[in-house]
């Protein structure tokens, strides 16, 4: 059977949730190729313990030795660039983390690279995968809860509460804290909500907190007020430190018929509240919707997180595969446009 080999960059935690959204995608997806890891690019040698993928210390080497149809960026933020433009220089299809970047500038960089090398790119904004979303994004067309009003999307975890929670994300070689690590994904998941309705976020004004100031030198919290091209007004907020039973990952979004909200925790479902019945419905999505999104079947789901990966890293690999640009998976000039405005709440921040 035909394979689309692929290299990954970096061998952290997010790079298991790739690696296993490969095998996830070959057993799960009737797929007419097998996406194949074959090779892990690490800057220190260590031990693999999976059968078929090879470590490289060097990038040259790498290269030279394996044919790879793309590389999985799973780097921190600050080191994608290297990686980019090496890869694009090379005219290697790259899928990559997010955020882009670890500034404006390396990010602004990236894009130049694989358009003046006309490379394929996608990044990992795996929101846009969820099922429900989509379910959403028709109703919206449809006008069911009509003229909107306002939205809300949060994001809440409490991982970084734990006191032997370490790392690069704590410091300011990330670029950024909670904003830009969980903010971007909601902010890009409004981009691609309302592009077609109300158009993407324009402006955005943000609150930030640390916390834990003896351990961490970015945002711990955030909380943002955002405006779309179109004048609908929303909000964003994001916690590394705010610990519940079940996370607070939710859409709600407010009309004048009504509202719509997702819960992510079941990423097939939205309800429909309708104001002038005061009744609600709930919209379940079938296979029409995942089937197409590559993502699972709510009774294989490996929870909406994994399952989300497969779905974004099996649309890349389609897309190197056929050679058709994906109309879902988000490409470095999305991620930049998302980078710029969190960049443009941290700088507003700042001053006030």
């Amino acid at each position: 059977m035909n394979e689309v080999k692929f290299a990954i960059v970096g061998l952290g935690e997010i790079s298991k949730t790739h690696l296993l959204a490969a095998f996830d995608a070959n057993i799960r997806n009737n797929l007419n190729y097998i996406i194949q890891p074959v090779a892990a690019l690490t800057r220190k040698a260590q031990q693999i313990n999976l059968h078929g993928i090879k470590n490289y210390t060097d990038s040259d080497e790498l290269f030279i030795n394996e044919h790879i149809d793309f590389v999985d960026i799973c780097t921190p933020n600050d080191i994608h660039f290297e990686y980019v433009k090496y890869f694009s220089e090379r005219k290697v299809p790259i899928y990559c983390e997010k955020p882009l970047s670890d500034s404006i500038a390396t990010a602004r960089k990236m894009v130049e690279s694989v358009e003046e090398n006309n490379v394929s790119n996608g990044v990992a904004f795996i929101l846009r995968f969820i099922p429900a979303v989509h379910i959403i994004k028709t109703k919206l067309e449809e006008e069911l809860i009509g003229n909107l009003i306002n939205f809300k999307f949060s994001m809440y975890h409490g991982s970084y509460l734990n006191i032997k929670r370490e790392g690069w994300k704590n410091s300011i070689q990330s670029g950024g804290g909670a904003l830009l690590d969980s903010g971007s994904h909601l902010i890009d998941l409004a981009n691609f909500i309302f592009r077609d309705t109300y158009g993407m976020i324009v402006d955005i004004n943000a609150e930030l907190k640390i916390h834990f100031s003896d351990r961490s030198e970015v945002d711990e919290y955030a909380y943002c007020n955002v405006v779309t091209e179109k004048g609908l007004w929303g909000n964003i907020e994001v916690s590394r430190i705010s610990a519940e039973e079940t996370q607070r990952n939710c859409v709600e979004i407010f009309g004048e018929k009504g509202s719509l909200k997702l819960y992510m925790q079941n990423p097939y479902k939205v309800v429909h509240y309708d104001y002038n019945s005061g009744n609600s419905v709930t919209y379940f999505a079938a296979e029409d919707i995942t089937k197409p999104l590559f993502f699972s079947k709510a009774k294989d789901s490996l929870g909406y997180f994994q399952s989300a990966h497969t779905a974004a890293l099996t649309t890349f690999a389609n897309q190197v595969w056929s050679g058709n640009k994906s109309n879902i998976l988000p490409d470095f000039k999305d991620a930049l446009r998302v980078q710029k405005l969190i960049y443009e709440a941290y700088k507003k921040s700042k001053k006030s």
